[in-house]
């Protein structure tokens, strides 16, 4: 609930993604105001912290998602004022890695 409320407060979303030595990704969040863009960050924080566990638990299962790990421990996001930023990376190899071991129909 907590976090389609704050949703509610979002007035923008915008996107990047930087391909060089690494693929780099963000996502850039305007809310309403500073408090609003705090929030959205602890929700989202949270949320990393699960999926981190879920990640490595998920690896240990199947040594080819660990590639996944990294990922997923690269993500961050910050607030600074009503914005709130959501970065990541993915590097080619562990990109090649995950697309090799996607199950094929």
């Amino acid at each position: 609930k907590m976090a389609l409320a704050a949703l509610g407060q979002v007035e923008g979303f915008s996107a990047a993604l930087t391909i060089q030595k690494d693929i780099d990704f963000q996502l850039g969040i305007n809310a309403k105001d500073a408090d609003t863009a705090k929030k959205i960050e602890g929700v989202v924080g949270a949320g990393l912290l699960i999926a981190r566990g879920k990640v490595m638990e998920l690896a240990k299962q199947n040594e080819k998602l660990m590639p996944a790990v990294d990922v997923v421990n690269s993500i961050r996001a910050t607030s600074k004022g009503p914005n709130l930023t959501i970065t990541g990376q993915i590097t080619f190899d562990a990109l090649e890695k995950l697309l090799q071991n996607l199950p094929m129909p």
